[in-house]
């Protein structure tokens, strides 16, 4: 017997309309690609038939605790240098892979908590990058691994990988991405490009949008 642990990216959908449902699978199949998708009251397994012919990862809660569900980890941050500034909390409930993001590399540590400092990403054999903060002037990523990023990135930060990236906040510095899709809500002074073409900022109004390419990007609501 064997028991490993780990960390995946969750949809929890609810959904009484089977077509409604279907819809939503074509519109994202996409995006919805390497999550798992968690089906609440679906009762007669209709869902979960759609997700298989789809091969997408899927499961059933209808009869289970959903507090069984939620995982909450605590993130601090502290800065190496001795001006330390005051220790802050992130809680998630979204079970993700994350990262560490720092100008100098760590000594080696235990795994947790997780220290979140300046600048370029530590080189590790990680999925997901994720930063819960804004990123300043100088600050620079530069991975191979999909990027997830909650804050601002201002004027002066830079953002590049070949997997997928998500930007939940304003783009003032420089985003490009390479992998199969951008996930955009607003462009300020900076630029975005994906796939080698730059996404035009007018054609965003706030609310994500979701970026692939086929031979010319295309931007769709989410």
């Amino acid at each position: 017997m064997k028991v490993k642990q780990k960390s995946v990216r969750v949809f929890e959908i609810e959904c009484e309309s089977l077509p409604e449902f279907e819809a939503y699978l074509d519109k994202n199949s996409v995006l919805l690609n390497g999550f798992l998708l968690l089906l609440k009251g679906d009762a007669k397994g209709s869902f979960a038939k759609e997700c298989k012919k789809r091969k997408l990862c899927h499961a059933s809660v209808g009869e289970c605790d959903e507090s069984t569900l939620v995982v909450k980890k605590e993130v601090t941050a502290a800065l190496p240098q001795p001006d330390v500034t005051p220790k802050q909390e992130v809680k998630t409930q979204m079970p993700i892979v994350e990262a560490v993001v720092k100008k100098q590399t760590p000594k080696p540590q235990a795994p947790l908590p997780l220290e979140i400092g300046k600048a370029e990403v530590v080189k590790e054999p990680i999925k997901t990058v994720v930063v819960v903060k804004n990123l300043r002037s100088g600050e620079d990523i530069n991975t191979d691994a999909d990027v997830m990023i909650t804050g601002r990135i201002n004027s002066g930060a830079k953002v590049k990988t070949n997997g997928n990236a998500t930007i939940l906040d304003v783009v003032d510095g420089d985003v490009e991405a390479w992998g199969e899709y951008l996930v955009i809500k607003s462009i300020g002074k900076g630029t975005v490009s994906f796939r080698g073409a730059r996404v035009d900022k007018e054609l965003l109004n706030g609310k994500a949008k979701l970026v692939t390419f086929d031979g010319k990007l295309s931007l769709k609501d989410i």
